[in-house]
């Protein structure tokens, strides 16, 4: 029943998380730590969310292996981190993963992270922190059955579903984007100093690999505004629905669009092919067709 309030002055705008109820339970516990030590772990994180964890843990070399229950996390507390980034507000939304975690600091012939299990993101709405004029929203983003590594990076997941997902365009009388607006100036990195020696080129980690299955998008919308000309322009993406399969890194990948909806809520809209967002050379070869759009 411990409580533990951290603050995190080192942005912006300080990042203040709560622990509270926290429990730590653990058996047979010998010293030297030779054997691995059972662990059960409960609290509640920022009042609203719960996080559960049970297994087991080496001290030397530190392993974990780890079965973990997020629920009902909140976004918005950890909204300062994002600063650095975009210039966002995030009015609500909360994080619940489940699954299986094994972390090794010392892997010579495996990865240093390995987990197996799914995440969502659910009632996500965001505007922008300057205007308070909403940008982006969904009812639930999920990800189904993940495998990921780390050191060496691999991603494979099963399915990402997005539920209902809303994105707000629009350019204001002076020709500059809302997305535009949002993103935060970077500030200019000092280079280092000269020196006699150059420093040695470091080997250059392989890219990772990422693959998912299938994409699922249901009742997707995307509203566009200019106010650059007059009068000004308003129309809309409306209930996009349909699959992206087989995304993936590998070069020679091509995933599968089959893709419906409306413009202005009314002219049918398709859109059909194949695509390959995810290397460094991108491919797109759709066919895009709609009808009776009210110029």
């Amino acid at each position: 029943n411990h409580d533990i309030e951290f603050e995190d002055r080192s942005l912006s705008f300080p990042a203040r998380t709560r622990i509270g109820n926290l429990a730590v339970r653990t058996h047979d516990v010998t010293f030297p730590f030779t054997k691995p030590i059972p662990i059960t772990l409960e609290t509640r994180l920022n009042e609203t969310g719960s996080v559960s964890a049970e297994g087991q843990v080496v001290v030397q070399p530190l392993t974990a292996d780890l079965t973990m229950v997020l629920k009902d996390i909140a976004i918005q507390p950890f909204e300062p981190y994002v600063e650095p980034f975009a210039r966002i507000a995030v009015d609500s939304g909360a994080i619940d993963l489940d699954g299986v975690l094994h972390f090794a600091s010392e892997h010579p012939k495996g990865p240093l992270i390995d987990f197996h299990g799914n995440l969502g993101v659910k009632a996500l709405a965001i505007a922008d922190r300057d205007e308070g004029h909403p940008v982006a929203s969904l009812k639930q983003l999920q990800f189904n059955n993940i495998a990921l590594t780390l050191d060496p990076t691999n991603v494979m997941i099963e399915e990402l579903s997005i539920n209902q997902p809303t994105v707000h365009l629009a350019i204001d009388r002076d020709g500059v984007s809302n997305i535009k607006k949002l993103l935060s100036p970077v500030k200019p990195v000092q280079g280092p100093q000269t020196s006699e020696r150059a420093a040695p080129r470091t080997k250059k980690a392989p890219p990772p690999s990422i693959a998912i299955k299938t994409v699922k998008v249901l009742k997707g919308t995307a509203t566009f505004q200019d106010e650059s000309i007059s009068p000004a322009v308003q129309t809309g993406l409306y209930d996009l629905t349909g699959t992206v399969k087989g995304l993936s890194s590998k070069q020679i990948a091509r995933a599968d669009v089959d893709l419906s909806g409306k413009i202005d809520k009314v002219a049918p809209l398709k859109i059909a092919g194949t695509v390959n967002p995810l290397t460094e050379d991108a491919f797109s070869d759709l066919t895009i067709r709609f009808d009776n759009v009210d110029l």
